[in-house]
C-alpha cells in the first residue's frame, strides 16, 4: 500500500468517526443545509441592501457622471448600483428519454423559443437513474462534452454559408444543452433557471476576460470557475480530493450532484451546483438573492451584475441573446472611420475612447444589443448619454445625444434595434450645453474584468454590424 493511498484511507476513517457522515459517494446531496439560518438574520449578518449606491470612479468620457482624473489609458473603475428587478417563472424539469432523445428533445424544444416548448412538464420532474427512463446527469454531461468537441473540430467544406449554418446549429445545440443543466441545478436547489443561469454566465464572462486567472475547459457547458484549494477546503491536505465526507470535513465547497460518489471539480454539474448552492441557502427571492450572491462574492459589483443577467435572462426566457445591429438605422446618412486612441484636451489630457458617428442632428440612434439600461442622464463630456449592459457583460456606451426616450430608466431592459435617443452635440460643459462640435454619436464599449473595466476599440465591431445589416437589407448602401 503506497503512502498516499494509506493517507486517504486514514483520512477516510477520521471523518467517518468524527463527522459520523459513513462512507463517501452514496449520491448526491440534493438538499439545502438545514443548518442555514434564517433568512433575516442572514440578512441582518451580512449588512448587505438593494440599492446601495454608486460608487463611481475615473472613467473616459466620464460615463458615471463624476468629475474625472487625468487620464492616458488608466483602467476605468467602476462601482454601480444594485439593480432592482421584479423575477417571475418557475422551475422546470430535466427532459427525460434515451440519450439520443435527450438531444433531439433538447435541441428542438429550445428552437421553439416558448416557455412550453422549452420546459414543460415540471410534475415529471428530474430524478437520475430513476426505471423511468431519464437519462443520467453524468450521461447527459458526457453527450455535451462529446458533441461541443465533435462540433468545434474542422472547418466547413462547402463555404462560408455552410460554415455559418454549422455554426449557428451548433451554438443552438449549446444553448440547449446549457438550459438542460440550468434546469437540473433549479430542481436540485430551488433557485428559478434564470438565476442559475446569471450567475454561470457571470462566472463565464469574468473567465473569458482572464483565461490566465480562471482556467476554465473551452468545452466546459459552465463557465463557473472555483479555486481548487476552495473546492477541496483551506486545510485539505489533499487539493484534488474528491471525497465529498473528507471535503465536508474541511469546510470545502465541493459537492457531488450526479450521484458518482464523487464531487469533481471537473464536473458541470457538481462545479455549479456547489456554487448555486451556497447562494440559494439564503432563499429564492429577490432580496435573498442579493444576500446569497454578497455572502459568496463580496463585492457590490458582482452582485448588481449577477441581477442584471438575471432580469434579462427572465425577461426574454431564452439564453440564445447574442444578436447585435449598427446603432444608426440602415438607410440613413452617416460617416465614421477609426477615432480610437486620438488625443483629446477638453477637461484635461485624456485619449478618445470610442468612434464618433456622424450624421444629422436627430437620426435615431438605437441600441445595440439586448441588455439593461444602466445609466442615463448628463455628463459633463458625454452630455446627454445612455450606457447599457449586455449579457456578455459588456458596457455599450452612447453619447452626445440631443434626447432620449423618456420613458427608459435605469433598469429597463431594451433589445436590439430599440431607438433609444438621438443624435445630437451635447456635452463639454454644464447641462444642457449644445453645439462645441459637429452632430455625432459617441460609441464606446467596455468590459468588465471583475473589479475593473478596460474599453477597448469598438470600430471592428462596428464594421461587422454594418455589413451584416447590408446583407438583411439586399445590399442597401447608407446615404
Amino acid at each position: 500500500m503506497t503512502w498516499t493511498v494509506l493517507r486517504r484511507t486514514v483520512l477516510i476513517a477520521v471523518c467517518t468517526l468524527v463527522t459520523g457522515f459513513g462512507r463517501p459517494g452514496l449520491g448526491p446531496e440534493t438538499g439545502i443545509d438545514a443548518a442555514a439560518a434564517s433568512a433575516g438574520e442572514h440578512r441582518d449578518a451580512a449588512g448587505y441592501r438593494a440599492g446601495s449606491g454608486h460608487q463611481p470612479g475615473t472613467v473616459a468620457e466620464n460615463r458615471t457622471g463624476s468629475i474625472p482624473r487625468q487620464r492616458t489609458g488608466i483602467v476605468a473603475k467602476h462601482q454601480p448600483d444594485t439593480v432592482a428587478e421584479n423575477r417571475t417563472g418557475a422551475v422546470t424539469k430535466h427532459q427525460t428519454g434515451s440519450i439520443a432523445e435527450h438531444r433531439t428533445d433538447a435541441v428542438a424544444g429550445y428552437r421553439t423559443s416558448s416557455a412550453a416548448g422549452n420546459r414543460s412538464g415540471l410534475a415529471a420532474g428530474f430524478r437520475s437513474g430513476t426505471a423511468g427512463g431519464s437519462v443520467s446527469v453524468a450521461a447527459s454531461r458526457s453527450l455535451a462534452a462529446a458533441k461541443i468537441r465533435s462540433d468545434t473540430g474542422g472547418k466547413s467544406r462547402s463555404g462560408s454559408t455552410a460554415g455559418s449554418t454549422r455554426s449557428q446549429s451548433r451554438q443552438t445545440e449549446i444553448y440547449a444543452l446549457r438550459m438542460h443543466l440550468y434546469e437540473r441545478i433549479a430542481m436540485a436547489t430551488g433557485m428559478p433557471w434564470y438565476m442559475v443561469a446569471a450567475v454561470d454566465q457571470y462566472e463565464r464572462t469574468l473567465s473569458r476576460a482572464r483565461p490566465n486567472d480562471r482556467p476554465v475547459d473551452k468545452n466546459a457547458l459552465s463557465g463557473v470557475y472555483v479555486p481548487p484549494r476552495r473546492w477541496a477546503g483551506m486545510t485539505n491536505p489533499d487539493v484534488d480530493d474528491t471525497h465529498p465526507v473528507s471535503i465536508r470535513f474541511f469546510g470545502g465547497i465541493g459537492r457531488d450532484l450526479d450521484g458518482d460518489g464523487r464531487a469533481d471539480l471537473a464536473s458541470d454539474d457538481d462545479r455549479l451546483y456547489s456554487v448555486a448552492r451556497l447562494i440559494a441557502k439564503y432563499g429564492s427571492t429577490d432580496d435573498d438573492f442579493a444576500i446569497g450572491l454578497w455572502e459568496y462574492y463580496q463585492q457590490t459589483r458582482a452582485v448588481q451584475r449577477v441581477q442584471q443577467f438575471a432580469k434579462i435572462y427572465a425577461a426574454f426566457d431564452r439564453l440564445d441573446l447574442n444578436e447585435h445591429v449598427f446603432p444608426l438605422p440602415p438607410g440613413t446618412r452617416y460617416s465614421y472611420r477609426s477615432t480610437w486612441g486620438t488625443r483629446r484636451s477638453w477637461g484635461g489630457a485624456r485619449i478618445h475612447e470610442g468612434t464618433d458617428i456622424f450624421a444629422p442632428y436627430g437620426t435615431p440612434v438605437r441600441s445595440t444589443c439586448y441588455g439593461i439600461v444602466e445609466t442615463k442622464g448628463w455628463n459633463r463630456y458625454g452630455g446627454w448619454r445612455i450606457g447599457i449592459r449586455d449579457p456578455d457583460n459588456l458596457y455599450h456606451y452612447f453619447a452626445h445625444l440631443s434626447g432620449y426616450d423618456k420613458n427608459l430608466k435605469p433598469g429597463d431592459i431594451v433589445r436590439p434595434g430599440q431607438v433609444i435617443g438621438w443624435v445630437g452635440s451635447s456635452g463639454y460643459g454644464k447641462p444642457g450645453t449644445q453645439g462645441k462640435f459637429p452632430p455625432h454619436l459617441h460609441y464606446g464599449i467596455y468590459r468588465d474584468r471583475g473589479w475593473v473595466e478596460w474599453a477597448f476599440d469598438p470600430y471592428p465591431l462596428l464594421k461587422k454590424w454594418e455589413r451584416e445589416a447590408k446583407k438583411r437589407t439586399g445590399g442597401a448602401k447608407h446615404r
